[in-house]
């Protein structure tokens, strides 16, 4: 594997984690109030994703295309959760639209390792992750790379993910930007709890399909 090589896959990763999903969500909706959820959240979605990074590496992602039941079943479970925790956002932002005193920080989000395993949980149900991954590093990595090419490619999809990920947390959860949204901090509970929403029903009805 070239350095060539490990940098496009690092670009390619840093472009693909900025794009809207799940874990960007949930980041972006803690770090708007506490930057020490955020950083937790950051840290949970990629405990899971080193998971998916060493999936993709040992061939996971032609394994689930031929065996499209394995991820159907994945899609179902994981959709599942995502349908269940945005519900549970949604209406913890709805019930608290017109509350005249401030929830404190744990209230309102739970504690940061709540966040860390909530976020953690949030990465591991969502397969897409590996079949994008395995989508941009198949033209890349070579056809049977040594153990040592095997973890170069593996650091440099977790660090390059982490890398944007903790500059966003890092972003939004600076004071001028949680002054901004202060007054709107509710809605984006709202907001991530309609999009958890869709990504959940969107993963069940693909899994349910390829059945």
């Amino acid at each position: 594997m070239t350095l060539t090589g490990l940098l496009s896959l690092a670009l390619l990763t840093m472009v693909g984690v900025a794009s809207p999903g799940p874990d960007l969500m949930l980041v972006l909706r803690t770090g708007t109030r506490s930057r020490k959820h955020a950083i937790a959240a950051t840290l949970g979605c990629h405990t899971s994703l080193i998971v998916w990074n060493v999936l993709t590496v040992v061939g996971a992602a032609t394994l689930l295309h031929a065996k499209p039941e394995i991820l159907s079943l994945i899609e179902i479970c994981g959709g599942a959760f995502l349908l269940y925790l945005g519900q549970k956002m949604a209406r913890a932002g709805w019930k608290s639209r017109n509350a005249t005193i401030p929830q404190s920080i744990n209230d309102a989000l739970g504690t940061p390792w709540q966040i860390y395993r909530l976020a953690a949980l949030t990465n591991i149900s969502n397969p897409k992750a590996v079949l994008f991954m395995g989508a941009i590093i198949a033209p890349i990595i070579p056809p049977a790379p040594s153990t040592l090419e095997s973890a170069a490619i593996v650091a440099t999809l977790w660090l390059s993910s982490l890398l944007v990920m903790f500059s966003i947390a890092m972003f939004v959860s600076t004071k001028t930007i949680q002054r901004k949204v202060l007054g709107y901090v509710v809605w984006v509970d709202i907001i991530a709890g309609i999009f958890f929403i869709i990504v959940g029903a969107v993963l069940i009805i693909e899994g349910l399909l390829n059945i």
